[in-house]
């Protein structure tokens, strides 16, 4: 069997498309299915030009109201919902409460007041974010959205022997 020059190299690092190298280890899991649920124009399209440059992050839909968005969960079956708190017709609070909790999806909750951190972390939101925000505080969200789904998504063994 022959191995390219470069495969050592390859299976030392993350493979990517881009560099050429295959994949060492199990396949890279398919990108995060996002959606993304605010009424204000410029945060909207904010968001969508952010999440375009992150690979494992797929945008599959989005909502200008509350019930939109909840129609969206349902229809969609994101992932991971970037939902504002203050929206038509229903707040995100509100959007939450009317979805079956096993059909959940994670939520970074968004905002223009810093008040609603606290209850945001009651409901077990991924993270907070305060509008307007930098680009460096979109990426520590996603971050912690990353480690979210590595989390969940781990094989560790939850059993206790007697």
């Amino acid at each position: 069997m022959q191995f390219h020059r470069n495969s050592v190299r390859c299976a030392a690092r993350t493979a990517t498309a881009r560099s050429g190298c295959l994949a060492a280890g199990p396949a890279r899991r398919r990108p995060v299915r996002v959606l993304v649920a605010d009424d204000e124009l410029f945060a909207h399209a904010a968001l969508r030009l952010l999440l375009r440059d992150e690979t494992d992050f797929e945008l599959v839909g989005s909502a200008t109201d509350g019930a939109e968005a909840v129609d969206a969960i349902y229809r969609l079956k994101p992932e991971l919902v970037f939902l504002d708190v203050n929206m038509p017709e229903l707040d995100g609070f509100e959007v939450l409460r009317r979805i079956n909790p096993a059909r959940r999806p994670a939520v970074i909750l968004t905002t223009g007041d810093a008040r609603l951190a606290e209850r945001a972390f009651e409901i077990k939101a991924v993270d907070y974010l305060v509008k307007p925000y930098s680009r460096a505080r979109f990426r520590v969200a996603l971050n912690r959205a990353r480690g979210f789904f590595r989390q969940r998504n781990s094989p560790v063994s939850h059993s206790v022997e007697p």
